[in-house]
């Protein structure tokens, strides 16, 4: 479970990035700018109703915050296994020979 501080920030910056990605300024949006840039920043929780008008804002919802972060593990674990299927044999096994050095144990 994130802590309070862990939340604000990943919020805000959930909310930069598709802010930035859709070409829309802070200003524009229907909540006030120095509002959205304490979001942004992780220095305020935003009560609920000003998280749903800066989601309507963006043309989101609260799903695609909710499963972000599930959507960015995805696209890094889709990115390696392209790469480990472009690599020859004997790169193949020094990379498993590379990964057998790390202690890693399943979740």
């Amino acid at each position: 479970m994130l802590t309070e501080r862990e939340f604000k920030n990943k919020l805000g910056l959930f909310v930069r990035k598709l802010r930035n990605r859709k070409g829309i300024a802070s200003d524009k949006l229907s909540v006030d700018y120095t509002t959205v840039n304490q979001i942004e920043n992780g220095h305020i929780n935003p009560r609920a109703y000003t998280l749903y008008k800066i989601l309507i804002d963006l043309d989101t919802d609260l799903d695609s915050l909710l499963t972000e972060k599930q959507r960015e593990q995805k696209d890094l674990e889709d990115i390696l296994i392209q790469k480990i299927r472009l690599l020859d044999d004997e790169k193949k096994k020094a990379l498993i020979a590379f990964l057998n050095s790390f202690d890693i144990t399943e979740k």
